[in-house]
């Protein structure tokens, strides 16, 4: 993140008001923890992260947990950032150059794979682009709406084998 930005999400990290994920390149932790991030992260069976303090280590992104209201203020004042949401309450903050289509163009690049050979699975709002992105573009069962009428196949939840059932629908195993 560059300097501006992180210099404003971390004032508004220390200002206690909005629970916000800061992340570097060894850790995460959360500047303080109430019922939303303990409810969103039960949601996804995922640990709550531990709360810690700034100090001044380069930031990759942040994890913001409020309201649409909340996320969108802290995105708007990020101008070298974006925001996506992938729970109701819970939205990440990466640099806009970032996020999860750059990360399978590498991965693509790196191992001299076209494009026309991918497949994504998505289950939020934040794996949009990367269902739209990729040849063919699956939608877990639990998905989002908005994310199933941009993929191409709407499979089962993952709890019930969506990723195996999909294989199999497009005579993959």
């Amino acid at each position: 993140m560059a300097d501006d930005d992180t210099k404003i999400l971390t004032r508004l990290f220390n200002e206690k008001e909005i629970p916000i994920v800061l992340l570097n390149q060894d850790s995460l932790y959360i500047n303080f923890v109430n019922k939303v991030v303990v409810d969103t992260q039960e949601k996804i069976n995922t640990p709550i992260p531990q709360i810690g303090t700034y100090h001044s280590e380069k930031l990759f992104g942040a994890k913001v947990f409020g309201t649409a209201e909340q996320t969108a203020f802290i995105a708007a004042q990020l101008p070298g950032c974006k925001e996506s949401s992938w729970n109701r309450y819970a939205s990440d903050i990466v640099l806009k150059e970032a996020g999860k289509v750059r990360g399978i163009k590498r991965m693509l690049e790196q191992y001299g794979i076209d494009q026309k050979e991918t497949m994504a699975f998505g289950d939020a709002e934040n794996d949009i682009d990367m269902i739209r992105f990729a040849q063919i573009g699956v939608a877990m069962g639990n998905a989002a709406n908005v994310l199933k009428s941009s993929s191409d196949y709407v499979t089962a939840s993952a709890d019930d084998d969506g990723i195996l059932k999909a294989l199999a629908h497009y005579e993959l195993i």
